[in-house]
């Protein structure tokens, strides 16, 4: 339930609205704050019959306390929310859809505008197509063509119609002849329609003031080759009628700007005389960014629709490119006409708000008036159990919680009037059972006397106790000291183990890694030794091939020796082969010095390697016979050390163990003396306790037997004031 404070009914908007505020519904708060409360209550106010204010100050409406107007501003305040809640749910997705249904229609209407627009500019480039196909104009020949542009413009009612050849000069259908220039900016679209494109360009302004647009298709041959241009000044008059017609709602109009954002066509003509431009002119007047944004896609040549200021007027527009042309079309509406029907929906939606408002309180008061009726009774009821009146009942014929209650409150009633007969009964024998009480604490007061002289004697047989079990635990301390410093001997000991042990393993581990490295210099040694003879062999090979070198060498000598016999047989002849015969015998010679030179230097290389081969196998075998023997005793004395230190490591933890049971026997006595001694001083504050308490209890009892003489007295009163309840 809400917490409610007694106010005015004038109060009640404001209090409704900062109820709201705590629903942590911002959306929603904002809107329902747009709704008049006031105007709510002033129309709940003009529905109030005579008769229903008389009903509403009679059930006390005016007491902001009362059951009543609480019901009323609860069931008012949930009606407010509920409809609240929708109004704004509904009207955000009507405002929704209507602004997505507008913004596509607005847009198939700008598509369908510009089509129809491009479909009358290309009919007027056929019709001009038609012309252009005539075999007059075809010829070229101004004679011919003056009397059919003449006779054309008149029936379509063109400004003008002009033949242009390939050189620029023109014929107007008056029969006047001119020289276009080509290279102009403004004979651009003669310049494309030479090349074989039908161009509308414009809007200009004749020298009458009246607005036209230019059409230009190529004349082109029986051999499709382009031979000159037929254009044409069109009243915009007909455009201008067209584009005016294409209203949307009351608001809503057409224009259309160029690629450069300039007014073509316009309802406000001022605009396209003066050649306003919105995109040049957003540069300087910032409020037209938005419009300027949207021209900005048009002139892009896209296609859809957004929001812009036109003043402090919010305005929708929808655009699209008018096709095989240079021009945009755009239709704008201003939004509170798009959007009038959701405004008509928010003023309906409080309509029926305050409908329900209005329901919400007549039922409100017919629920207050079944809730008051029985609260009465309740009230009356309460009034008789005031003045004692048990014997009154309470009569409620409603079916539900009051009958419920009231038929709850008779049954209780009831129980209360047996209750406070059993009172009386009981009270009765409370004054029996007081005085017996009395005899009964005399009787026990004897009693603790007698335990108190026994608690006394006790203390004294403790402390005796006490007193020789001080001698034994002193005793006891001495041996724990003892004990205490043999362990920490022990301990120290063990320590000295631990360190022997770690330096043997640390010795076998060094020995072991030393000896690994000496195996592997040993076998990596070995094999370099064994590769150093395989190269010893190689070098006795070439002292072999050296040999045959030197034999075939004494060889070549020979052969030398003969050649030179023969060529000084060969007289004459033989000179030349004398000169190369001796040459031969040089290099032989020279080869036989070489291999000799070269089996020395073999021989002392032989005698090195086998040297040093000898003092290798020499040092291997040292390796393997002594050092590697060597390795092996130290670790086994390694072994044998840390073996030692295992044995007088588990004979330090045999006694250790024993000195720990020891020392933990002596422990385990000291403290089932010192429990003896706590069980005593224990046993002696107990004595001393049960001393104090039985004094206490006689001190109690005494007061108990004062309480329950007292409670006799009250037990009196009590009986007098039952007397009091009809029963």
């Amino acid at each position: 339930m809400f917490q409610m404070r007694q106010f005015k009914l004038s109060e009640l908007p404001n209090y409704i609205k900062n109820k709201i505020k705590k629903f942590k519904l911002p959306f929603i708060v904002s809107k329902i704050k747009k709704f008049n409360l006031s105007f709510v209550i002033s129309k709940i106010r003009e529905f109030q019959s005579p008769f229903l204010k008389a009903k509403i100050k009679r059930l006390g409406l005016l007491s902001f306390n009362s059951v009543v107007v609480k019901i009323i501003a609860q069931i008012a305040l949930l009606v407010v929310l509920i409809c609240g809640v929708l109004g704004v749910i509904a009207c955000y997705s009507s405002y929704k859809t209507m602004e997505k249904s507008i913004d596509s229609s607005l847009q198939d209407k700008a598509v369908e505008s510009s089509k129809l627009i491009a479909s009358m500019l290309n009919q007027e480039a056929k019709v001009m197509i038609e012309i252009a196909n005539r075999e007059e104009i075809k010829s070229m020949n101004p004679l011919s063509q003056i009397p059919v542009l003449e006779e054309r413009a008149k029936a379509l009612n063109y400004a003008s119609l002009s033949v242009m050849n390939l050189k620029g000069l023109t014929y107007i259908q008056s029969g006047e002849k001119t020289q276009m220039n080509l290279e102009s900016n403004d004979s651009k679209y003669l310049r494309n329609a030479l090349n074989g494109n039908t161009e509308i360009e414009g809007p200009y302004f004749n020298v009458n003031g009246e607005q036209i647009i230019a059409v230009a298709v190529p004349i082109k041959d029986n051999s499709s080759k382009v031979v000159g241009v037929l254009f044409s000044n069109i009243s915009m008059e007909n455009l201008n009628k067209l584009v005016q017609s294409m209203k949307v709602g009351k608001s809503g109009y057409c224009f259309i700007i160029n690629e450069q954002g300039t007014k073509v066509v316009h309802k406000n003509l001022t605009l396209v005389l003066n050649g306003d431009n919105t995109i040049k002119n957003a540069k300087k007047d910032k409020s037209l960014t938005s419009l300027a944004e949207l021209e900005g896609n048009m002139i892009k040549g896209k296609s859809g629709s957004g929001y812009y200021k036109e003043g402090t007027k919010d305005m929708f527009m929808a655009y699209s490119p008018i096709p095989n042309s240079h021009w945009y079309l755009g239709i704008t509406i201003d939004k509170k006409e798009i959007f009038n029907e959701v405004q008509v929906l928010k003023y309906k939606i409080i309509f029926i708000t305050v409908i329900f408002i209005v329901v919400g309180l007549l039922m409100a008061l017919l629920i207050a008036r079944g809730i008051k009726k029985p609260l009465f009774k309740i009230r009356e009821y309460a009034l008789e159990l005031s003045k004692f009146n048990l014997n009154y009942s309470i009569q409620i014929e409603q079916k539900d919680e009051f009958g419920d209650t009231a038929s709850a409150l008779n049954y209780a009633m009831e129980d209360i009037k047996n209750i406070i007969e059993g009172i009386k009964k009981e009270s009765r024998q409370t004054l029996k059972v007081t005085n017996s009480v009395n005899e009964m604490f005399e009787k026990s007061n004897k009693e603790l006397n007698l335990v108190c002289d026994k608690s006394s004697e006790i203390c004294s047989n403790i402390s005796q106790t006490l007193y020789s079990i001080e001698g034994v635990d002193e005793k006891i301390s001495k041996v724990k000291d003892k004990i205490r410093g043999i362990v920490r001997e022990v301990n120290g000991g063990m320590i000295l183990i631990e360190s022997i042990k770690e330096k043997a393993a640390n010795i076998k581990k060094d020995t072991e890694e030393s000896k690994r490295n000496l195996e592997d210099y040993y076998i990596k040694s070995s094999e370099k030794l064994k590769k150093s003879l395989e190269a010893v062999k190689v070098v006795s090979t070439i002292s072999k091939v050296a040999e045959k070198i030197k034999h075939i060498s004494k060889n070549i000598n020979l052969l030398a020796l003969n050649a030179r016999i023969e060529s000084v047989k060969a007289g004459e002849y033989g000179k030349g082969f004398m000169v190369v015969a001796e040459e031969v015998g040089k290099l032989a010679v020279q080869s036989s010095d070489m291999v000799n030179t070269i089996q020395d230097n073999v021989k002392d290389i032989l005698l090195s390697v086998v040297e040093l081969s000898d003092s290798a196998e020499g040092m291997l075998k040292m390796i393997e016979n002594n050092i590697l023997s060597d390795y092996e005793k130290v670790i086994d004395i390694s072994n044998e050390y840390e073996e030692d230190g295992r044995k007088f490591e588990s004979v330090i933890q045999i006694f250790s163990e024993l000195t720990e049971n020891v020392n933990s026997s002596s422990v385990e006595i000291s403290e089932i003396m010192d429990s003896i001694v706590d069980s005593a001083n224990q046993c002696t504050e107990t004595s001393i306790n049960i001393s104090d308490n039985i004094e206490k209890i006689e001190s109690e009892n005494k007061s108990i037997a004062m309480f329950t003489v007292e409670n006799a007295s009250k037990a009196s009163n009590l009986l007098h004031i039952l007397k009091k309840f009809n029963t």
